[in-house]
């Protein structure tokens, strides 16, 4: 044996590693359920549900990742607010402005296939326009949601 290393050192488990996975999510296959991530203000959570917002957990974990598909009426507004962790949004329906997120701190308006990166910590509000907006969300932590 080499000399500093032990039999301990050279011993080998018989757990094997976890394999690598794949996981498929059906978007049709899950429910809109609405529920709060992490932290997410009660108040927050209400004014959605009363509004007419809706929400799919798509993933919740796997890999690392988070998604969500979200659906929000006409004119819908999210108060200003932030995350403890960047969230990318990609819009599939509809439109919205994203409020002082441009590079003067102006507002950003996003329309169908747009999309925006939104780092940790930033402060924005978002209103939908008059078509609502179909959008995802993916991020690399559950929502902790923290108004501003």
């Amino acid at each position: 044996m080499p000399a500093g290393t032990s039999d301990t050192e050279n011993a080998t488990t018989d757990t094997p590693a976890a394999a690598p996975a794949a996981h498929h999510f059906d978007l049709d296959q899950i429910d809109w359920s609405g529920g709060k991530g992490r932290n997410t203000p009660t108040e927050m959570v209400q004014q959605a549900k009363r509004l007419g917002a809706r929400r799919k957990r798509v993933v919740t974990g796997q890999g690392g990742f988070f998604m969500n598909y979200s659906s929000l009426p006409a004119d819908y507004h999210i108060a200003r607010h932030r995350h403890g962790h960047p969230e990318l949004i990609m819009v599939i329906n509809g439109g919205a402005t994203v409020h002082e997120a441009g590079p003067d701190g102006g507002d950003v308006v996003l329309e169908v296939g747009d999309s925006i990166v939104i780092e940790a910590e930033f402060h924005y509000a978002i209103t939908c326009g008059p078509e609502g907006m179909d959008f995802v969300t993916i991020r690399t932590s559950d929502s902790d949601t923290v108004l501003a």
